[in-house]
């Protein structure tokens, strides 16, 4: 019996995720080889996989790589049709897994006895400001649609350790309590500095200190409803633009 061989010198292999284990929602990016040589006269590549609704395939015959956002664990199957100059087809096929932490579930029959809250999707919302030396950034004001914890990332490419006031007001206006915020370390460290538990309707504010002239903010919001992080109703002067 003849085997089917793909021709000498043809490299498709290596289907490989960045990273083996990714957060629900979050990017799984996806590589491999692919070089045909000239004996190939036809050559067509499709990435396929499951979702929780519907199966899912992409045509990727002149790609090398592929984003996907799974929610929950996946197996990848990259096949490809590979024609040589003697009219031979071979169907050579790669695999590969992610695997989902905490990934999202299909509940069916759920009986539940007792209080119960749908939880909403985390948030990561950057917000880079750059400034000159002496120069005070512009507060950032958000409003919480629902209970939740925020985390406030602070990070610098320059010397010394940022900071920032950070200020939790209730829905009446009554200050809840009044903090400082400082990176936990320096350049490339994104690390939460600070994690606030938000009550429902109140507004957190972050003010700039003027301890570094050059970082990023970011806000990690965790929802414990289905309410979201809102700038409030007066508009962040950084965001008017």
């Amino acid at each position: 019996m003849d085997i089917e061989k793909i021709p000498a010198s043809t490299a498709f292999g290596d289907l490989t995720p960045d990273l083996p284990v990714v957060d629900a929602g979050a990017q799984a990016h996806l590589t491999w080889t692919a070089r045909m040589p000239a004996a190939v006269t036809h050559y067509a590549a499709t990435l396929s996989w499951d979702t929780d609704l519907e199966h899912r395939s992409e045509t990727v015959t002149t790609d090398h790589s592929y984003t996907d956002r799974p929610h929950r664990d996946t197996t990848y199957l990259l096949t490809a049709d590979i024609t040589d100059t003697g009219c031979i087809t071979t169907h050579p096929a790669l695999s590969t897994f992610v695997t989902v932490a905490r990934p999202h579930l299909n509940v069916t029959d759920c009986t539940v006895r007792g209080a119960a809250r749908v939880l909403g999707i985390r948030e990561r919302q950057d917000i880079h400001q750059k400034f000159a030396p002496g120069q005070i950034a512009p507060p950032v004001t958000r409003t919480a649609g629902t209970d939740g914890l925020l985390s406030i990332i602070l990070a610098t490419s320059g010397p010394g350790r940022p900071s920032v006031g950070v200020t939790l007001t209730a829905p009446d206006r009554t200050c809840l309590f009044i903090t400082t915020a400082t990176a936990r370390s320096g350049p490339g460290d994104s690390a939460p500095c600070l994690t606030v538990p938000v009550p429902a309707g109140a507004t957190i504010t972050v003010t700039d200190t003027g301890t570094a002239s050059d970082y990023s903010l970011s806000l990690d919001w965790r929802p414990l409803g289905t309410g979201i992080l809102t700038p409030s109703q007066q508009l962040d002067r950084s965001e008017r633009t």
